[in-house]
């Protein structure tokens, strides 16, 4: 679409929906921003210290997105399969903070794999969260097949992908 059709194309919102995003949604939006931030900047820092995260790929930047991609995710109810970029999101769909740094340390209850795998690879199979590759785009695959399942006996789930 070039500059000049812009102005052609027409916005109309739909009736129903709110002018303005509660203070209250705000403020949780904020939260989890924040929240994942500060478990971003403590993986930095056991990684440099040598403790713990042996590989951390921070999803700064992406804030906004993870967060939607999170909350619109329904736990127990729909299927994730996020990549090593996705703490965010996966913090915002229902693993705790708790789960993501025993992750990156690799500890024995580790939700993930109970400390046997690279950390920044998030999963909470009990929820729907599932555990992926470390080859980005291997997951789609599953998630693909997972969504034809869904589709195909018109379950009430939605199947989300990132990578």
């Amino acid at each position: 679409m070039l500059a000049n059709d812009i102005a052609a194309v027409s916005y109309k919102p739909l009736a129903d929906a709110p002018k303005t995003v509660p203070i209250e949604k705000q403020l949780e939006w904020y939260r989890l921003i924040h929240l994942g931030r500060m478990l971003d900047d403590k993986a930095r820092n056991y990684l440099r210290q040598a403790k713990g995260w042996s590989y951390h790929a921070s999803h700064a930047g992406h804030d906004g997105i993870q967060v939607a991609l999170g909350l619109a995710f329904r736990p127990n109810k729909d299927y994730l399969f996020p990549y090593y970029r996705d703490m965010l999101t996966c913090l915002a769909g229902g693993i705790t903070p708790y789960e993501i740094i025993l992750n990156g340390l690799s500890k024995a209850g580790d939700t993930a794999s109970g400390g046997r795998h690279m950390s920044n690879h998030f999963a909470k199979i009990s929820i729907g969260i599932w555990n992926v590759s470390s080859c980005t785009g291997n997951h789609a695959q599953h998630a693909a097949g997972l969504g034809r399942a869904v589709k195909y006996y018109d379950a009430d789930s939605i199947v989300f992908s990132s990578q």
